[in-house]
């Protein structure tokens, strides 16, 4: 009897997965992914951007190369049984996705008012250009006017 409750709680134990997914469709992936996004975060220091976007993508780049690692041990090595392990490995990368996501919206919030502010400065330019043509018409319309009284 011994032996059978055993050799069950053995089966049991055996069929329950010991990772979300497997490591060797894992590892592979979180690897190329780190070497994409490195490349991409090397590339960024040549890039002709302004400083604060170049800033905050830099920023998000070393985020993203901190948290491929712990997705990668989230899913294809930490094991839902180690309970601990499994919950901290999960609220790390929670939080540096939540930090990743923050940055972009930052670059993107950035953008729009970088947008924002260079359509405002048009309309001025707009503007102005379009009382400078007035005047303009104005001019050419009471010259042409004195011209026929003459």
């Amino acid at each position: 009897m011994m032996m059978l409750a055993t050799i069950s709680a053995s089966v049991q134990t055996a069929s329950e997965p010991t990772s979300v997914a497997p490591a060797w469709a894992v590892l592979p992936l979180a690897f190329v992914t780190l070497i994409v996004v490195a490349v991409h975060w090397v590339a960024l220091g040549q890039a002709d951007m302004p400083r604060w976007r170049k800033s905050i993508r830099t920023a998000n780049g070393l985020v993203m190369m901190l948290t491929i690692p712990v997705l990668a041990y989230g899913f294809g090595v930490v094991s839902p049984q180690n309970q601990r392990h499994f919950i901290l490995t999960w609220v790390l990368a929670t939080g540096l996705m939540s930090l990743v996501m923050l940055l972009a919206l930052a670059d993107v919030l950035h953008s729009w008012y970088v947008l924002w502010r260079a359509r405002r400065v048009m309309m001025r330019r707009a503007a102005k250009a379009r009382q400078l043509l007035l005047k303009q018409v104005v001019e050419e319309g009471h010259e042409a006017s004195n011209a026929s009284v003459s």
